[in-house]
């Protein structure tokens, strides 16, 4: 069983980006059952959106920002997460994250 979050992409410049940078993945080890997957990357900023929105209080939704960092490392694209966090008014969030997860 997994647990799947769906979001309908609205005419926003993260939402098209978000889109056209998704992952394809295989869904079992045969390789013919595939999805497409949100990026770290994308994953992260949508996380730091919603933990915005959400007033910032809950430090669960942080853990889980943190654990994203921690697991992608150095894979992370942080230029384009600064770039992207700029269009969203996250620029703050995205370096008390990149400060906390880098050390």
């Amino acid at each position: 069983m997994h647990k799947v979050d769906i979001f309908l992409a609205k005419d926003h410049p993260f939402d098209r980006s978000q889109f056209a940078r998704t992952i394809r993945q295989a869904l079992d080890e045969s390789g013919q059952r595939t999805a497409y997957f949100a990026s770290p990357e994308d994953t992260i900023l949508a996380k730091l959106k919603w933990y915005r929105l959400g007033g910032e209080q809950s430090e669960r939704p942080w853990q889980d920002l943190l654990g994203v960092a921690a697991v992608q490392g150095e894979r992370l694209d942080w230029q384009y997460m600064r770039e992207m966090a700029a269009t969203l008014a996250l620029g703050d969030l995205l370096e008390r994250l990149a400060q906390q997860s880098q050390g």
